[in-house]
């Protein structure tokens, strides 16, 4: 697949996902103002039915007052037309009404018809007047009770165990069970006494507030706030289910994509490491084959022939690549028996460092061809360990041909040794290309090749550190790699005495 489409892929199925996280933020966000609507209507309900429990026991008081004192402020009516209220301060209100007799009846069905005596007309407006001054005396009724409240501090109107006792039962039954707090605001003023412990002057602005008095013909500017610190919390229980399911089914989605990302983006790097390791493979088994090819058409020469220098020349020439494309068909052969499990390591007792001067010794040729070095601080005091020679001697050859394939100049490398507890540290540091981070984090990938690196002017398939890995892994060590760009790398192998 491209890395267009893949990349393509992967941005819509972020797409999707983000959209559907969205969708379901939308829906929970939904439930919660559904819910929240709902409980706010239960505690107005609750709220109303304690402010007509409270309106209701000021009317008993007010009808017991009326009952067990003596006549005070009364209502009397002075003539069909005529209300007088007398108040005991000696005070008097008197209010007068009339019929407009212009005024037109006709839609009254009790209302006379013409032929109606003066008699009957005249007990209809009789009747009509006594209803209108029945009314007018309710409302005057009501007025003088309100006006004689108002004479009365608040404090003798409402007490707190009146409100406490009746707000909490109330809310109780709209199945409100959880603490609140409450105060009488009078004049945008909270009432000292009546509120409480405590409700701060900061919860007046999320607390549920209704009239005292909706009815009253007066205005009177008192409120009951009623404030539920645990109301946010008690929404979010409610829908905890919910919101549960919901983080785990968007976990669930979220790890999916991740890990089908991942998937997706190894195997593409995968199927660019093999395409690039066939190509290189190609390359590195072209120039062997070529070479024998070459050597062996020109034995068939009779003046090579009949020259035995030159015909010996051709044979080693043909040995020699015959060799080179053997071992780079075993070390392919070993990599992929190693993933298999299949290998298993000859372990006996070997002196590390007679393996490393033997190692060493073998590139010494090479490296003055190029003008380097290769120096050893071999400083471990405690060198036998239990090793598979043929594998760990291939393990620091593969580290030393590593460093002076990736020297851009003349190639520096030390060989070092140190012993730590019961472990030996085996270091290799060169001063060649160095890695980026990027690379150190990929350097022991099968078939990985630094992306900067031309893959046929560095010689090898990308298994070389690979296998460094596995058969450090296989002998219980450790392996790490420090490593600066341009500065050259030292990777450092630790193996534990295990006897």
């Amino acid at each position: 697949m491209k890395k267009r489409a893949v990349t393509g892929l992967i941005y819509f199925m972020a797409l999707v996902i983000v959209g559907l996280i969205a969708l379901q933020y939308s829906f929970l966000r939904i439930s919660y103002e559904e819910k929240q609507e709902i409980y706010n209507q239960h505690i107005y309900q609750a709220l109303q039915n304690t402010t007509e429990r409270l309106k209701s026991r000021q009317s008993v008081m007010y009808v017991y007052e009326r009952m067990n004192t003596r006549p005070s402020d009364s209502i009397m009516p002075v003539d069909p037309t005529m209300l007088s209220l007398s108040y005991t301060d000696g005070s008097q209100v008197s209010i007068e009404f009339q019929v407009n007799n212009g005024r037109n009846y006709n839609h009254n069905p009790n209302f006379p018809n013409n032929n109606t005596d003066f008699e009957n007309i005249e007990q209809f407006f009789d009747d009509m007047l006594r209803q209108q001054q029945s009314d007018l005396a309710s409302i005057l009724e009501e007025m003088q009770h309100e006006i004689n409240l108002r004479k009365q501090p608040l404090s003798h109107i409402y007490s707190n165990q009146a409100i406490q006792s009746i707000l909490s039962q109330e809310l109780k039954n709209q199945g409100i069970k959880q603490t609140f707090e409450y105060a009488i605001v009078q004049n945008k003023h909270i009432h000292p006494n009546l509120r409480s412990k405590n409700f701060k002057k900061a919860n007046l602005e999320d607390a549920f507030k209704i009239n005292l008095q909706p009815r009253a013909i007066f205005n009177y500017p008192e409120y009951l706030y009623v404030s539920i610190p645990e109301q946010n919390a008690i929404l979010m229980d409610s829908l905890s289910m919910q919101i549960s399911l919901s983080i785990i089914f968007v976990l669930i989605i979220l790890i999916t994509f991740f890990v089908s990302t991942y998937i997706i983006l190894r195997q593409k790097r995968l199927s660019e490491m093999k395409s690039d390791f066939i190509s290189n493979m190609t390359h590195e088994f072209k120039t062997p084959i070529a070479t024998i090819r070459l050597a062996g058409d020109s034995l068939k020469y009779p003046k090579v022939g009949k020259n035995e220098k030159m015909r010996t020349q051709f044979i080693d020439i043909i040995s020699q690549e015959t060799h080179r494309l053997n071992s780079q068909v075993e070390k392919v052969l070993e990599i992929s028996s190693l993933d298999k499990g299949e290998i298993q390591l000859k372990l006996q007792t070997h002196e590390i460092h007679s393996i490393i001067n033997e190692v060493v010794s073998t590139f010494k040729l090479r490296l003055e061809s190029k003008n380097g070095t290769i120096t050893t601080n071999l400083t471990a005091e405690q060198t036998e360990y239990l090793v598979d020679k043929e594998h760990m001697m291939n393990v620091i050859s593969n580290l030393i041909d590593n460093a002076i394939k990736y020297s851009e100049g003349s190639p520096e490398i030390e060989v070092k040794t140190y012993n730590k507890n019961k472990w030996i540290y085996i270091a290799v540091k060169d001063n060649g290309i160095g890695m980026d981070h990027a690379t150190l984090t990929k350097v022991f990938e099968k078939f990985y090749r630094a992306s900067d690196v031309n893959i046929h002017n560095v010689k090898g398939f990308g298994l070389g550190l690979h296998y460094v890995k596995e058969i450090v892994s296989a002998h219980k060590g450790l392996i790490d790699v420090k490593s600066t760009p341009g500065k050259g790398s030292t990777f450092m192998i630790k193996l534990l005495k295990t006897q």
